[in-house]
């Protein structure tokens, strides 16, 4: 469960060198807890929500290779955001 003001990190791995990232395509998918069914969307009424700041892209060296800045920009569930504005 994802909490407002923390930081998270997902690595994700590429079978070869991508060269220099430019941009980042981010998407999510919301799972409701099935012990609780208030937050179901059973209808598709529900548009759950993420707000994007940043987002640092790491090589295996663990040195910052790119940082964007999305600018608090709103991610619905099962919707993509283009972030490609270096910070």
């Amino acid at each position: 469960m994802l909490s407002p003001g923390k930081s998270y990190t997902y690595a994700v791995g590429v079978p070869s060198d991508v060269g220099p990232v430019q941009a980042v395509e981010l998407s999510w998918h919301h799972k409701a807890p099935l012990s609780n069914p208030l937050k179901w969307n059973v209808l598709g009424l529900r548009r759950p929500e993420i707000t994007v700041d940043e987002v640092d892209v790491f090589r295996e060296e663990g040195q910052v290779d790119v940082h964007l800045c999305a600018s608090s920009k709103s991610l619905e569930t099962d919707h993509t955001l283009q972030i490609n504005v270096p910070c």
